[in-house]
């Protein structure tokens, strides 16, 4: 993980808050209709996706699809987190 993520990552919280800062620009541009809704019921994603970027969805999905998401985390680096968020957030809005 380590090699992965910055070292204070989890340590200060920092790097999480950072990144979900840059997941709602990220929203706001794949996303639009989306970002504007949220926006509208005023709610704070922070709350629901610092729990992600902790667990890395251990908690939110079945097994089988965590295994492949950590799977693809340890390959291919961080940016799969952000993938797998905008389609939950994609398959959510249809």
């Amino acid at each position: 993980m380590e090699s992965l993520l910055p070292i204070d990552y989890y340590t200060n919280m920092c790097g999480i808050l950072i990144d979900t800062k840059v997941f709602i620009h990220l929203l706001s541009e794949k996303l639009p209709e989306v970002y504007e809704h949220i926006a509208m019921l005023d709610l704070d994603l922070s709350v629901i996706m610092t729990r992600w970027f902790v667990c890395l969805f251990v908690l939110e999905v079945t097994k089988d699809t965590s295994l492949r998401i950590w799977d693809l985390f340890l390959l291919k680096g961080p940016k799969v987190v952000f993938r797998v968020i905008l389609s939950i957030f994609q398959m959510m809005s249809k």
